[in-house]
């Protein structure tokens, strides 16, 4: 990988939620969902990538460690932290909260002196809390851009209407029909592919019948399909293309955290978005990194991390992406070009993803008829 050049002066991060449960998504009304709940497994899986933060940015051995960073207690003016919490709310909040408890473990150091000098730690051996924003679709529809609007609900009929979708329908009935009886009778249309692998993922977690009846290949190649449906319905051929609006509500948030980070005047060092997978997808279409690394044309493991790097360069900022795919130990940030460079100057950034960014409830409004 090629070596980043400049100072870390601080990051914008996006992160996944962890395991939970089952979680149906109607691909016939905009993938509005149902209700889902974290398990334990993902509070681990979120708690160890916190962990996995804390090494590359916190830690002062870190070659990548921010620029002034508070390193054993959390300075609360040097972050955000903002989560969906539409559909997948508990999951995505909670995520949240268990990943910074990775990333800012709980510290002796947490603690106050009384007047009367007594010495008090805060509880749970110096547990360390940091406040979330949770916004609700109803507050501000840019973390789901692509929820309950007519334009991306008909840019996804479309698609199914595609000759692409129609032959790649055709090409893999006979494996959807293999799978049936697996999904107790479920839908297995192409369309309903990552439902169908979702039920298949979630049931050879959980249930021990069912993982030792599973044959892996089953498994492998429903997944694929859940890919390959997933980043055509979730990106577009251009970047103000209204099949990326999962990513041009969340570019615009992308955008005001790094100005708020290069603000010499603020404290800035960490925005943290906590977030459902669409967002990915369309982000890594837009700049890019998914057209020069098919391995982003799928959906992120759960407790995967983007980071929005902001380095500084001789006095100027430049922006770097890089993405750690899952919470697995040993599994490393790799970086990814935007528009084909390594490290691109905030300005242009900024330049070309502007005017393709959602920034405003009003303008969501205006787009849901555009397509």
């Amino acid at each position: 990988m090629t070596s980043l050049q400049g100072t870390l002066e601080g990051v914008v991060l996006l992160t996944r939620h962890g395991d939970r449960t089952r979680f149906y998504q109607n691909p016939e009304a905009g993938y509005a969902g149902t209700n889902t709940h974290i398990t334990p497994l993902g509070e681990a899986q979120t708690y160890n990538t916190g962990q996995y933060i804390r090494s590359r940015y916190i830690d002062a051995k870190s070659s990548s460690q921010i620029t002034g960073i508070s390193v054993d207690t959390i300075d609360l003016a040097q972050l955000t932290v903002t989560c969906d919490a539409a559909t997948e709310a508990n999951v995505i909040v909670l995520s949240a909260y268990s990943m910074w408890q990775g990333i800012y473990p709980a510290s002796p150091l947490s603690n106050v002196t009384l007047a009367n000098g007594t010495l008090v730690t805060s509880p749970l051996g110096g547990q360390q809390y940091v406040p979330m924003e949770t916004v609700e679709f109803e507050q501000s529809p840019l973390l789901e851009a692509f929820a309950s609007c007519p334009a991306y609900t008909a840019n996804l009929n479309a698609f199914y209407n595609s000759a692409e979708y129609t032959a790649k329908s055709a090409l893999e009935k006979p494996f959807r029909d293999s799978l049936t009886t697996i999904v107790d009778g479920r839908n297995t249309t192409l369309k309903d592919m990552y439902n169908v692998y979702d039920f298949i993922n979630v049931n050879q977690i959980y249930n021990a019948t069912f993982k030792q009846e599973l044959d892996n290949s089953t498994l492998a190649k429903a997944s694929d399909l859940a890919n390959w449906l997933s980043y055509r319905v979730f990106t577009g051929s251009s970047i103000s293309s209204i099949g990326n609006v999962a990513g041009r509500g969340m570019m615009s948030q992308i955008i005001e955290a790094m100005a708020d980070i290069a603000d010499t005047t603020t404290p800035r060092k960490i925005k943290h978005y906590s977030l459902s997978y669409k967002p990915f997808l369309s982000l890594f279409n837009m700049t890019g990194a998914a057209q020069s690394a098919p391995e982003l044309q799928a959906v992120p493991a759960y407790s995967s991390m983007a980071a929005f790097e902001l380095r500084n360069i001789s006095s100027e900022l430049f922006i770097n992406l890089v993405f750690r795919n899952g919470s697995d130990a040993g599994t490393q940030a790799v970086s990814y070009p935007i528009l084909g460079q390594q490290q691109i100057k905030m300005s242009e950034f900024i330049a070309t993803f502007n005017s393709s960014a959602i920034h405003s409830t009003l303008e969501w409004c205006k787009h849901q008829w555009l397509r």
